[in-house]
C-alpha cells in the first residue's frame, strides 16, 4: 500500500466514523437538550435517552486549565485503555505529543463555548494492525450554572487488541454553539422519566450496545 493510499484508507474510515450511530445519536440528544440557545445542564442528562449509545458515551469535567476528568464511561473506553479510565484525565487518550492540541481544544469548549469533533489515529501503526478514532465534545452546565462539563462520544475501528491505545489528533473542527443550535431533523427527544446519572463505574456499563458495528465498504467491494 502507497503512503497515498495509506492516508485515503484512513480518512475514508475517519468519515465513516463520524458518522457513526452512536456519535449521530450523542449529537442530536445534545441539541435536543438545548434551550433557547443555551448550554444544556449536566444534571438533564438522562442515560436511559441514550441507551444505545452508551458504551462509546461519557462525561468529563474541567479540572484545570486544558484539563477534564472523566467522571463517567462507557465500556468501549476502558476497553481502548484495558483498564477503568473513571477518574483518569481526559488525555489519557491521546498521545502525549498531542496533548496541549486537546488542552486547546477543551478550553475552546469551555470558554466560547463550542462543539468540537476531533479525527483520531493511532501513531505509527499500519492501516491493518492500527486503529482510527472520532471523538465528540459538547459542553455542559454544572449545578452551579458553569460551563466546566462536556458530553462526550468516542467510537473507534481497528486492532485495540494491545491496551493501552492512545491515539494523535489528525483533525478537529470547533463549531460555536452560536451556530449550532439548530435541532437535526427527525429527532423527537425520548419522553421518560427524569432520572439523573449516576457517577458511577457501572453507570454505562449496564445495558448492552444497541449501536450495529461500523462497517467500512471500500471502493473495490462488489457491494453497491
Amino acid at each position: 500500500m502507497t503512503g497515498d493510499e495509506h492516508f485515503e484508507s484512513h480518512a475514508h474510515i475517519a468519515d465513516a466514523l463520524a458518522r457513526h450511530p452512536a456519535v449521530t445519536q450523542v449529537d442530536a440528544y445534545w441539541h435536543a437538550l438545548s434551550e433557547n440557545g443555551d448550554v444544556p445542564a449536566r444534571n438533564a442528562i438522562d442515560p436511559r435517552a441514550l441507551e444505545g449509545a452508551l458504551p462509546y458515551t461519557f462525561v468529563a469535567e474541567r479540572i484545570a486549565h486544558g484539563m477534564a476528568r472523566i467522571r463517567v464511561a462507557g465500556a468501549h473506553l476502558n476497553d481502548v485503555m484495558g483498564m477503568e479510565i473513571r477518574g483518569m484525565p481526559l488525555s489519557t487518550l491521546i498521545e502525549f505529543s498531542e496533548r496541549q492540541v486537546l488542552g486547546d481544544v477543551l478550553e475552546d469548549i469551555f470558554h466560547t463555548p463550542s462543539i468540537c469533533r476531533l479525527s483520531l489515529e493511532t501513531l505509527g501503526r499500519t492501516l491493518e494492525n492500527g486503529a482510527t478514532g472520532a471523538m465528540y465534545l459538547a459542553p455542559l452546565r454544572s449545578d452551579l450554572g458553569d460551563i466546566s462539563r462536556l458530553l462526550g462520544c468516542f467510537v473507534t475501528f481497528g486492532d485495540l487488541s494491545q491496551p493501552p491505545t492512545r491515539f494523535e489528533i489528525k483533525k478537529h473542527t470547533l463549531t460555536k454553539i452560536s451556530v449550532a443550535m439548530e435541532k437535526p431533523a427527525h429527532f423527537t427527544q425520548p419522553v421518560v422519566q427524569k432520572r439523573e446519572m449516576a457517577e458511577g463505574p457501572a453507570s454505562f456499563e449496564s445495558r448492552p450496545s444497541k449501536v450495529p458495528y461500523l462497517r467500512i465498504v471500500t471502493p473495490e467491494s462488489d457491494e453497491s
